[in-house]
Parts: structure tokens; C-alpha cells; sequence
């Protein structure tokens, strides 16, 4: 048996291949990310499965979400399948077949070519839309945020695209600072504080960091001519934080925790809104803000 052990966020997953007939490979974005030894045992662990590269037509299970690209179905078994649809073929292949709790599962591997030398068991929707679902029933969320790490804590600058969080993160490394991740960042708790660190998936900025360390503040981003910054109320920052969360509407208990993940989290980790000019500027009131 083979197997590929990768770390995001400080959760653990494993996704094996037990015929041993071919090595797997993960995505090139994975890389920094990849473990090998474990100092526990994983949070996740998947198993490899080949399928025939031409399916037979999916008729079984009641489909729950469906964006078109990609949806899951509620199966008779406990748990929950994702399909992709197939342009080739015009038509869904089956892609994964999840436990209720995403802790284990099957990840299909259509039978490869004639040649291959490896097998590619993620890839992208099926690779996120399984660990997002692992992340909220471990208690995490991924948010749409950059991240910088910063004497050995983590500041995440949240907000949807063009509110300035690669222009942060940038000014954060000018600094000093190690960018983390410029997109999409993990958070979950874990020991009674709230941990941070980067995902495989960025942004414009080509940089990602494996690198992770407690949250030390949650900083919704709005462009301004002045530097401002604003402790927030649990409830208007919970809000926020929705509103940037990429929450897994393809499980059917997927909102809910995620918004529980989100109240456990702002219990911990203060949340502000930062007004800010896109310069050295912002940097400044940083200075202050440590000072607190």
C-alpha cells in the first residue's frame, strides 16, 4: 500500500492507494503542504478507488446540490457522493464517496492510459469540496482572506476581491512578515485557541506558506483615505465573517456548522474593521494596534 500524507492547517489527511500499482502525485499546489511522517494519527484518511474510465449512467441517490459542474447526492449508505460533470463525455462521473463526517471515504480515480506512471487522486472540485467538508466537522472554516504570519502569530486580512488583502499581506512581507496564503486560509480551533495557516489555493500573489501559529485578530478590510481601526461587536463581526466564509452549501448540515465554527472562533480571536490606505501607512497603525 502507498500513501500520500499532506498537512493544511494542522489537520492531518492521508489519501492511500492500496493495490500499489502506481505511485500517487498530487497537485503541484500541494507541495509545500506534503508530510512525510506522521506524528499522529491523520484527521482524514481516503482511499483510492479506480473506475472505469466510461461510466455506467449514475441513477442511485437523491441529489441534495447541484451547481451544474458539480454536485453531491444522499445515498441509502450513511454519508454523501460527488460527481463531476464530465464535458468529454457529456455526462456526471462519479468522483467521491464521503462518509457523514468526511473522516473517510473514496476518492475515484477514472482507470488510467495505457503508459501512465502515476495516479492523481485530487484534483480540482472534488479535492476542495472534500477537505472543506473534513474543515466543518473538525470546527474550521475557510475564508476568503490573506494571511500573514507575524512573530509567530497569524493576522487574517478578510474581504471579497479588490477590498486590498494581497496589498496587505504584500506591505505585511515589506516588513518583515511571511505571507502565508493571499486567498483562501484556514481556521479551526484546536486545544482552546484558535489556529490559522494557509490552504494549497491562492491568489495573484504566487506565494504560499505551510507555515501556521495561533489567529491573533481577524481584520475585515474596507479602502480609505485615512487608517482607522474599529473593534467590532461578536454579532456585526459574525456577520462578517459569514460573508467571506466559503461555506460548504453541498452538505446538507454545512451552513449551521460553519456558523458555529465562525461564533467559536470570534470567542477567541478579536475581530476589527480596518480602514486602511493602500500604502506604508497601514503598516503604522499596526504598530499601535500591538501596543494595545
Amino acid at each position: 500500500m502507498t500513501h500520500l500524507d499532506f498537512s493544511l492547517a494542522e489537520i492531518l489527511f492521508r489519501v492511500t492507494e492500496p493495490t500499489g500499482a502506481l505511485p500517487l502525485c498530487p497537485p503541484a499546489e500541494y507541495a509545500p503542504f506534503i508530510r512525510t511522517a506522521l506524528d499522529r494519527t491523520p484527521d482524514a484518511v481516503y482511499e483510492t478507488r479506480l473506475v472505469p474510465a466510461i461510466p455506467t449512467p449514475i441513477t442511485a441517490g437523491e441529489i441534495f446540490w447541484d451547481n451544474g459542474i458539480w454536485r453531491t447526492r444522499l445515498t441509502e449508505r450513511p454519508g454523501l457522493d460527488i460527481d463531476i460533470f464530465d464535458i468529454q463525455l457529456s455526462g456526471w462521473r462519479p468522483s467521491a464517496r464521503m462518509a457523514p463526517d468526511f473522516a473517510a471515504g473514496e476518492l475515484l480515480i477514472p482507470e488510467p492510459m495505457p503508459g501512465a506512471t502515476v495516479l492523481r487522486p485530487l484534483y480540482h472540485p472534488q479535492d476542495r469540496a472534500v477537505i472543506l467538508g473534513r474543515v466543518c466537522h473538525l470546527g474550521g472554516v475557510m475564508m476568503h482572506s490573506s494571511s500573514v504570519l507575524v512573530d509567530g502569530k497569524v493576522l487574517i486580512f478578510a474581504g471579497m476581491s479588490g477590498a486590498g488583502k494581497t496589498t496587505l499581506a504584500r506591505l505585511w512581507r515589506d516588513h518583515g512578515a511571511t505571507i502565508l496564503n493571499d486567498e483562501r486560509n484556514l481556521i479551526h480551533c484546536g486545544n482552546g485557541t484558535a489556529r490559522a495557516g494557509a490552504s494549497p489555493w491562492h491568489g495573484e500573489e504566487n506565494q504560499v506558506t505551510p507555515a501556521t501559529g495561533p489567529l491573533a485578530g481577524i481584520f475585515f478590510l474596507n479602502q480609505a483615505p485615512v487608517n482607522q481601526l474599529r473593534l467590532m461587536s461578536l454579532s456585526e463581526s459574525l456577520g462578517q465573517m459569514m460573508t467571506t466564509a466559503f461555506v460548504p452549501v453541498y452538505i446538507p448540515d454545512g451552513p449551521a456548522r460553519t456558523l458555529d465554527a465562525c461564533a467559536a472562533i470570534l470567542e477567541k480571536v478579536p475581530a476589527y474593521e480596518l480602514s486602511f490606505t493602500p500604502d506604508a501607512r497601514a503598516i503604522e497603525l499596526f504598530a499601535r494596534w500591538q501596543r494595545m
